[in-house]
């Protein structure tokens, strides 16, 4: 029941910070967590904005008459360079973006991720991405009763707008844009759970200063929006290594002030030029019921393990795909909503076809590079008349998001035991959250666990914690030989998805 949950868990979108900024025992908030400074609004609303002293990271805290409109404005532009010429300013945020803002227009540094700026560029002005901040606000849906993540992307004219004009603020967060490391925007998706931490990155597809042929929505939106605005790349070693120190600090720090345990979170990051790591926001967190609980575990009187009874996490986030492209819709009205879900990516349009951006895929291994053509080979034979082409398209577009999920998900386990090979390959084991359209895919857990034992490969679900699964080898292997096991693995269950007739039962019987 909701009133027995953590207010943490009911109002995670805004309630972070609260908890981040609270004095441990020691006196101290979160360390290790730096984040940019985000103003919450309730009931249309400022109510408190926070901020973080540079060198210390601690939080402060400004409420009442601190939180003037007209400061807001000034804090949020104050280092931006309006350009001599054209509608829009540009120019970057807060201190710890210092490196991408630049006085002197004729000076090529301010981007220096961005090596395809002009001079003629610069002196306009135009390799400023001119995004200010982001509105992250959720509503809840009113037919299902899910919540609904929005996010807008601000420039200056924006922002006076939501700051002097808006006549509707949904209840959320105003937060500074941080300028991405790099020429394209990106954000870093961590699933956190006490045993498995799953680690992704979306880059978008556009340049962030091609402000020229594309709106601040289409410029930075990732994992708010929909796949075709950006793509799935890997994280380097010791980043995910940081973003894993900073959920376990935060872990930890929630118990010390709440003597809680936090059972699952999805959290946002970001990776400023300088190198700083932002923590952005969180779309769900977990928390166990007791104390001093263990909620991951259920210890019952035969000493026997099994899966908690709570629901699990809600790892696949909403998000509204309205992003508002004309000034007129910010009103608070809204047209049709479209929703979609971070890791369900079997999107209702048609992607673009869209120049993949290059960024980190040279960490690909070469057991990615065999892909199937999927787009050239006829998939079932044409027993339904008219309907044979939508079939077609949909299967198409499933087997695409099937098949990058078995890359992404061999790619992690391949780089685990790689990691690992000093220890014998037999008792080496790769604990993961089992992605949805994988088990979707094959029916039942019993299925795959067969597919998987065909090829060799054993496959167990870890009773200790719901949603996680635990991939081992069943004999000893070289790497060279294991990253061939796990390639033609992924082709043979890419076949028997095509041809043992799992679409037609799992899919389409549904709809």
């Amino acid at each position: 029941m909701s009133s027995h949950r953590h207010p943490l868990e009911l109002e995670v979108l805004t309630s972070l910070n609260h908890y981040l900024s609270k004095k441990n025992k020691n006196l101290e908030s979160c360390p290790l967590v730096f984040v940019p400074q985000t103003i919450v609004y309730e009931h249309n609303f400022p109510t408190v904005w926070y901020q973080q002293n540079p060198a210390t990271k601690e939080f402060k805290k400004k409420s009442g008459k601190e939180l003037e409109t007209k400061a807001i404005m000034n804090e949020f532009t104050r280092n931006i360079v309006v350009p001599r010429s054209g509608t829009g300013a540009s120019g970057d945020q807060q201190d710890p973006n210092a490196a991408a803002t630049t006085q002197t227009q004729a000076t090529p540094a301010v981007d220096p991720n961005n090596p395809a700026a002009s001079n003629e560029n610069v002196m306009n002005n135009d390799n400023h991405h001119g995004i200010v901040a982001q509105f992250i606000s959720q509503t809840e849906d009113e037919k299902t009763g899910e919540i609904i993540n929005n996010v807008e992307f601000l420039d200056v004219d924006s922002l006076d707008d939501f700051l002097f004009k808006r006549k509707k603020r949904d209840k959320g967060i105003l937060q500074q844009f941080i300028t991405p490391k790099g020429p394209y925007n990106f954000v870093i998706q961590a699933i956190w759970s006490p045993h498995v931490t799953k680690i992704e990155r979306r880059v978008n597809i556009h340049r962030i200063t091609d402000r020229k042929n594309y709106s601040p929505y289409e410029r930075a939106v990732t994992y708010e929006g929909p796949s075709h605005f950006s793509n799935e790349v890997f994280c380097a070693p010791h980043l995910e290594k940081e973003i894993k120190r900073v959920c376990s600090a935060i872990v930890d720090h929630f118990f010390s002030v709440e003597h809680k345990n936090i059972t699952r979170m999805v959290l946002y990051f970001k990776v400023d030029p300088k190198n700083n790591l932002y923590l952005l926001w969180s779309s769900s967190i977990r928390i166990g019921n007791q104390k001093n609980d263990k909620p991951i575990v259920t210890v019952n009187n035969g000493n026997t393990l099994t899966p908690p009874k709570r629901e699990p996490l809600n790892l696949s986030p909403k998000f509204n795909y309205n992003h508002f492209d004309s000034q007129e819709e910010k009103d608070g009205s809204k047209s049709k909503d479209d929703y979609g879900d971070v890791l369900d990516k079997i999107d209702s349009k048609k992607p673009k076809k869209a120049k993949s951006s290059k960024v980190d895929t040279t960490q690909s291994l070469a057991m990615t590079e065999n892909s199937f053509d999927f787009s050239t080979r006829d998939e079932f034979d044409n027993n339904d008349g008219n309907n044979d082409c939508d079939r077609d398209e949909e299967f198409q577009k499933i087997k695409q998001d099937l098949q990058q999920e078995l890359d992404d998900l061999l790619y992690l386990a391949y780089s685990h035991f790689l990691h690992n090979s000093e220890i014998e390959e037999q008792t080496m084991e790769f604990p993961f959250l089992m992605p949805p359209i994988l088990l979707k895919a094959f029916g039942e857990e019993s299925t795959l666990v067969q597919l998987f034992s065909n090829r060799d490969l054993n496959l167990t679900r870890d009773e200790r914690e719901d949603g996680v699964y635990i991939l081992s080898l069943k004999q000893a292997s070289s790497m060279n030989k294991l990253q061939h096991e796990f390639t033609t693995f992924k082709e043979y269950l890419m076949e028997c998805f095509e041809s043992e007739g799992y679409y037609e039962s799992n899919f389409k019987v549904q709809e």
